[in-house]
């Protein structure tokens, strides 16, 4: 009867109302649900899930099985869910009467039916439930097979354990468990290891030729073994942050049970621990017994299976984590019953009526926690907005409103996550005309289409694009407010006349016309831009491309960047005007002064920028670029621990200024190339005039062989500026000459007087570099074909080498270039290669810094002979003809060609080739 009295308490609180609570379907619970239908309509089951983020297979099967009898409904997800719950109880309670008799089993699995944790969690479509299931399963099956000692009871429990790999992560933590129990027996309770290790090794044999299946899918994908891991372990954050992160995670998932629980809306009601006061102190009693009779196996497995399904949570961030605790349930609801029994053990044994007083405390104790654990599931949580929308209730509403449409209606679906699967499952057929964007960052404009808001994914000032004319349906969320709106634009009238704060028209690469930004703010470092950009599709992309916002600062360096992706482009269509919203992170660390935000299109695959082209569809810039943003200096200096040093330091030098640390990259360098310095000064009290910081390389015979100086911040930010307790980031760069000898050399930082130029502090000593050599040559070796031509004062054409004059298109041409160094240079031009038609089209280039990027500019020495080779494939659509292949030179931070000397324009013809088909 009392059994009977937990199974159906049990059974109310998780199958009632399954229809309206949770509301909604939440992505992930949606992702099993399509998972199971793209097997049924394929025919072919799997070992292993790789979609979603990588699944395990033991659920979707459960819902598959589901689906097929139910249909696409959520219900259909959360049954199988509240099915799997209920029977953990069921198993909970046979494992507990074989292992601590029938009061304990219970009270343990009374407590764990009317658990708001388990109660929750059970409710919800994921995977993790079916982890205490099976977990409970094999336990039971074991403990038969410990008192029967019948070998199909271990084959069982061993199929069951194998099985257990196939649910969760988390479960993993089995192939710990069970070694961590025979260890245990081995210290505690060496003879009864001896009566049942035969059994134990095989069931874990059979466990393990179960699991043989998924462990060949690892070892052929081993990311899918690690993919969760590694975006949820603490041990990413590396070093002593990973130390201390693991810590945190230690506390707060011991934690849970009675001081703090997952703090997520989907899993719980925010905070909530595990167990109230009284259960807490029975719970922690019940450790205490376990330990006294740890030799016990029973009570040594109990504290075991507890401690290491504990363990996901406490290995991972985001803890305490319900659902990867999830596991350590059936034991967390056992012990409580253990210390509940303890308890009143003396009062029960010295006067046997009192077993009625611990039966009416145990069902006094349990009511009580089922009303709570019901009022704080159907009111505290299934009422309120937050519920609604962390199950996103408005994309299910969203996607129930798609679904009722007419065939052939094409939609604008707004969505935090593309192609949302819970609009997926739920849709119908009308998925696959929906066209996705995010809403919250970008909304795209044409006449005469239907768009769908959820709640949450719209944009805003809505009403600006969208007037309430324009609304022809809305669904009502939690409190009354709309769950989605649905609008249509008028047909065949263009796009809302939009004003922007500054006009940018700029052609990006024939695809898409950028018309203007509108800044939103003037941010200070750590800040966001928050930019408007207003943009019109031209035509469908051939490739898949993608916006970059960058923020640089006068010499081209990236301060802060962004990479949206809220309009794919292959969601593009011609006659799209589009209004974007986003915001660019500033590095905190940025110095105050002048910034521009760049803009580019770029190809995702080969990362290179579409053109801005010219009226005539020549290519005229790389990106669009912004009005000045001035950036003032952080209110509040950055701590020094929060900068990112990675060299530290502390050196007074001169007037109040000190050197904090720097950075120093890279470590081997060759002639020409450039070393980079990152140095973080600090004044301690107001500079009261202006220093310049010197870098010095220096030999290791003590000789400065180069030296650079200048005002720090590439001369824009003087220490007569500078407030007491400020911090300045001065980005240094030095190209390193070409007259260095090879050998290792150290680089020094000093102040001196800007006026003077005379030494204000001694020289620090900052990091060493190792400089390759290369050979050199100064002699011409034989031309093939002789073409001279002075380049500016940079270097003399002396001609070239090309491998043949006939090519088909599609060929590669093969060039050797022989320069001759006039004067040196601090700038590292590039060479352009061109092949064109007699319309000077090109169907050919290469641009590249001489030597495959080895033989910068920066390193020729005067009268230094250059051997630079070319290869690039004729385009395979080149008609045939006759072609020209032409040469010349630029500065890739101005896109300045270098004029040819004696000769007209600024490149020079070298020979002409004949193309054929």
């Amino acid at each position: 009867m009392a059994l009977a009295v937990v199974l159906v308490v049990g059974a109310f609180l998780r199958f009632f109302r399954l229809d309206a609570l949770p509301p909604g379907l939440h992505y992930d619970e949606a992702a099993y649900g399509m998972l199971a239908t793209d097997m049924l309509h394929s025919g072919q089951p799997q070992i292993f899930f790789r979609a979603y983020a990588a699944r395990e297979p033991f659920f979707v099967y459960l819902v598959a099985a589901s689906i097929t009898a139910l249909g696409h409904t959520p219900l259909a997800l959360h049954l199988v869910a509240a099915s799997v719950s209920f029977l953990t109880v069921v198993f909970t309670y046979l494992f507990a009467r074989l292992a601590f008799g029938r009061w304990a089993a219970l009270a343990g699995s009374g407590l764990l039916a009317v658990s708001y944790w388990h109660v929750h969690t059970g409710r919800l479509a994921f995977r993790a439930i079916t982890v205490p299931l099976m977990m409970a399963l094999t336990a039971w099956l074991l403990w038969l097979a410990f008192q029967r000692r019948q070998w199909r009871w271990y084959v069982l429990a061993g199929l069951s354990g194998g099985l257990t790999f196939y649910t969760y992560i988390p479960a993993r933590f089995l192939a710990v468990l069970v070694p961590a129990f025979v260890l245990a027996q081995l210290l505690l309770n060496r003879e009864w290891l001896n009566a049942h290790w035969r059994g134990l090794l095989v069931s874990s044999l059979v466990a393990a030729a179960v699991a043989v299946p998924l462990g060949v899918h690892y070892l052929q994908f081993p990311d899918d073994f690690f993919v969760r891991f590694d975006q949820s372990s603490v041990f990413t954050a590396g070093g002593s942050s990973a130390v201390s992160s693991l810590a945190t995670s230690f506390v707060n998932t011991l934690g849970m049970f009675n001081l703090h629980g997952d703090w997520s809306f989907k899993y719980n009601l925010p905070g909530r621990p595990v167990f109230d006061w009284f259960t807490s102190a029975l719970f922690y009693l019940g450790i205490v017994v376990a330990l006294r009779k740890a030799r016990r196996p029973e009570h040594s497995f109990t504290l075991l299976w507890l401690i290491v399904m504990l363990l996901p949570g406490a290995l991972t961030i985001e803890s305490p984590h319900f659902l990867r605790t999830l596991g350590a349930a059936p034991p967390a609801h056992l012990l409580p019953a253990i210390g509940l029994i303890a308890a009143f053990e003396p009062a029960r044994r010295r006067w046997p009526v009192a077993r009625y007083a611990v039966a009416g405390v145990a069902v006094a104790w349990l009511a009580w926690t089922g009303a709570n654990t019901y009022r704080s599931y159907f009111d505290d949580w299934g009422r309120t907005t937050q519920a609604f929308y962390a199950m996103e209730g408005d994309v299910a509403a969203a996607a129930g409103y798609v679904n009722i449409l007419p065939p052939g209606e094409t939609v604008y679906f707004a969505a935090e996550h593309y192609r949302h699967p819970s609009v997926a499952f739920l849709a119908g057929p009308a998925f696959e005309r929906l066209k996705w964007f995010d809403g919250r960052e970008v909304l795209p404009l044409k006449p005469g289409a239907l768009y769908v808001f959820p709640h949450l994914a719209t944009p805003p000032e809505i009403e600006r694009y969208f007037p309430p004319a324009t609304r022809v349906a809305e669904g009502q969320g939690p409190e009354g407010e709309p769950s989605f709106a649905a609008y249509r634009l008028p047909a065949g009238e263009p796009p809302l006349s939009i004003s922007m704060q500054h006009a940018l028209s700029a052609n990006m690469g024939g695809v898409v016309q950028l018309l203007g930004y509108g800044l939103a703010n003037q941010p200070q470092p750590g800040d966001n831009l928050d930019v408007v950009l207003y943009w019109e599709v031209l035509e469908r992309p051939a490739q898949t491309l993608g916006f970059s916002l960058q923020l640089v600062d006068e010499k081209g360096r990236r301060w802060g960047q962004r990479d949206p992706g809220s309009y794919l482009s292959e969601e593009w269509e011609p006659g799209e005007t589009l209004v974007s919203w986003l915001r660019v992170p500033l590095d905190p660390t940025a110095p105050p002064g002048k910034y521009h935000l760049e803009i580019d299109l770029y190809d995702k695959k080969t990362l290179k920028a579409m053109p801005i082209l010219d009226p005539a569809g020549k290519p005229q810039a790389a990106r669009a670029r912004s009005v000045a943003i001035e950036v003032p200096r952080r209110k509040e200096p950055l701590p020094a621990s929060e900068l990112p040093i990675r060299h530290r330091m502390e050196e007074p030098l001169a007037g109040g200024i000190g050197l904090l640390g720097y950075d120093q990259r890279p470590d081997t360098l060759r002639p020409g190339d450039k070393l980079f310095a990152t140095l973080f000064w600090q004044a301690a009290q107001a500079p009261d005039r202006d220093y310049e910081a010197l870098l010095q390389v220096v030999g290791e015979d003590g000789r400065a062989w180069q030296e650079a100086a200048g005002v720090p911040v590439d001369g824009t930010y003087p220490t007569s500026r500078w407030s007491a307790g400020e911090v300045v980031r001065d980005e240094r760069e030095l190209t390193i000459g070409g007259r260095l000898p090879p050998g290792k050399y150290q680089l020094h930082a000093l102040l001196r007087e800007g006026r003077s130029g005379a030494p204000a502090s001694a020289a620090v000593a900052l990091g060493t570099f190792t400089l390759d050599g290369r050979e050199r040559r100064f002699e011409s070796p034989p031309v093939g074909h002789i073409r001279r031509a002075e380049l500016g004062e940079v270097a003399g054409l002396l001609g070239c080498d090309l491998a043949t004059d006939r090519l088909v298109a599609g060929q590669k041409v093969d060039l050797t270039l022989y320069w001759q160094a006039r004067d040196e240079t601090d700038v590292s031009y590039k060479v352009f290669v061109h092949l064109l038609d007699a319309d000077n089209k090109i169907w050919g280039q290469q641009d590249a810094i001489p030597g495959n990027g080895s033989l910068p500019t920066t390193s020729w020495l005067s009268g230094e002979v250059i051997t630079d080779h070319y290869q690039f494939a004729l385009d395979p659509a080149a008609p045939p003809g006759r072609y020209l292949l032409e040469v010349g030179m630029y500065d890739p931070a101005t896109g300045k060609r270098v004029p040819v000397r004696n000769e007209e324009g600024d490149r020079v013809p070298l020979a002409e080739v004949d193309v054929t088909r």
